[in-house]
C-alpha cells in the first residue's frame, strides 16, 4: 500500500506545472467525441434511420418499431467502423501522451495525434486497441453469462405468474442474478488487469509486435492481477467524484498519470530482469563457446572435422 500512496504522490509530483496541457489534451478528447455524437445525430436526422445508440437509449424501440431497413444497417455500420477507426487511436495516444508526460519525454499537446501521423503507426495502434478490446468484451460476457442466464430464466418463467410464491421466486432469481452480475464483474476487473501492461509495453518500444506486447502484458501481470485490482479499486473514490463533471478535469488527468506510473514500473522491471537473464545467457553461451573451441585441440575425437590437418602436405618430405 506504501507504495501505490506514493505512486500517487509521484503522479500528482509529475502534473505540477502541466495541469493545463493535461486539462487541453481532456478538452481536445472529449471535442472530438462530442464532434462525432453531433454529426451522427445530424446525419441519422437527414436519413431519417435509427442509429444504435437511440435503440439503446430507448429499450420501446426495440419491440415497437425497429428500423429493419438497409439504409439504417449500413449508417450503423458506417457510424461504428467511423468511431473505431478514430477514437481507438486517439485513446491510445492519450495514454502515451500521459506515459511520456511521467517519463521526463517531449509531451507537446499535438502528440495525442501521434497514432495518426503514419501509416504503420496507425494500423499497429488500431490492432492493439482492438485486441485488447475485443478480448475484453469476450472475458465480461464470459464472466456475466451466470447471472444473466439466471435473470433471464427468472423473468422468462415467473414474469407472468401472479401466484405470490412463485413471484417471491422470481424476485429471489433476479436478486440472485444481480449479484452473480456483480460478482462476475469484480472477477472480470481482476482477471481484465492481464492485459493492462500491453499499450505500455508498446509505448516503451513501438517497433514490439503486437501479439508480443499482449503476451509480455499477460506474463509480466502474473501474480499482479490482484494488487492492481487493488489499486485501480482505491480511485473508486474519484471516480464517483466524476458524477459531478468538473472534477473530471482533476480525475482523468491524475488517474492518467497514476495509470502510467504503474505501467513504466512493471515495464522498467521486465527490461531490467530481462537485461539480468540475457547477460547471464550471454555468459553462458561463451563459456560454451570457448569450451566447443578448446576441445578439438585438447581430445579431438576419431574423424572429427576439428582434428588437425597438414594442408596441401606442408612440412612433408619431398
Amino acid at each position: 500500500m506504501e507504495r501505490f500512496t506514493q505512486m500517487k504522490k509521484n503522479s500528482l509530483l509529475a502534473l505540477k506545472n502541466h495541469w493545463g496541457r493535461a486539462i487541453c489534451v481532456l478538452f481536445l478528447y472529449f471535442a472530438v467525441l462530442i464532434f462525432l455524437f453531433i454529426a451522427e445525430n445530424l446525419a441519422a436526422y437527414l436519413l431519417n434511420v435509427s442509429g444504435f445508440r437511440n435503440l439503446l437509449s430507448n429499450p420501446n424501440l426495440l419491440v415497437e418499431t425497429v428500423d429493419l431497413s438497409l439504409t439504417a444497417f449500413l449508417f450503423n455500420i458506417v457510424v461504428t467502423v467511423v468511431h473505431i477507426l478514430t477514437v481507438l487511436p486517439l485513446t491510445l495516444g492519450c495514454m502515451r501522451w500521459f506515459f511520456a508526460l511521467i517519463s521526463d519525454r517531449e509531451c507537446g499537446i499535438g502528440h495525442i495525434w501521434h497514432y495518426f501521423t503514419g501509416f504503420k503507426r496507425y494500423f499497429k495502434s488500431l490492432l492493439l486497441t482492438l485486441g485488447v478490446t475485443v478480448r475484453s468484451l469476450l472475458w465480461l460476457v464470459l464472466f456475466s453469462l451466470p447471472g444473466i442466464i439466471v435473470m433471464t430464466l427468472s423473468v422468462f418463467l415467473f414474469g407472468s405468474i401472479s401466484d405470490q410464491p412463485q413471484l417471491l421466486a422470481g424476485v429471489f432469481g433476479i436478486l440472485l442474478g444481480c449479484i452473480l452480475l456483480l460478482i462476475g464483474f469484480i472477477f472480470w476487473i481482476v482477471y481484465n488487469s492481464r492485459y493492462f501492461l500491453a499499450p505500455y509495453f508498446f509505448f516503451d518500444n513501438e517497433e514490439i509486435g503486437i501479439h508480443e506486447a499482449v503476451r509480455l502484458s499477460v506474463r509480466n501481470m502474473k501474480g499482479r492481477k490482484l494488487a492492481w485490482a487493488k489499486y485501480l479499486l482505491s480511485f473508486i473514490g474519484w471516480i464517483a467524484l466524476c458524477l459531478v463533471l468538473l472534477p473530471v478535469f482533476f480525475v482523468l488527468p491524475y488517474m492518467g498519470c497514476a495509470f502510467s506510473i504503474y505501467g513504466k514500473l512493471m515495464v522498467e522491471s521486465y527490461k531490467h530482469k530481462h537485461a539480468d537473464q540475457k547477460q547471464a545467457a550471454e555468459n553462458d553461451r561463451t563459456m560454451e563457446y570457448l569450451t566447443e573451441e578448446l576441445r578439438p585441440f585438447t581430445q579431438p575425437p576419431a574423424g572429427s572435422p576439428h582434428t588437425l590437418q597438414n594442408p596441401q602436405g606442408l612440412g612433408q618430405n619431398g
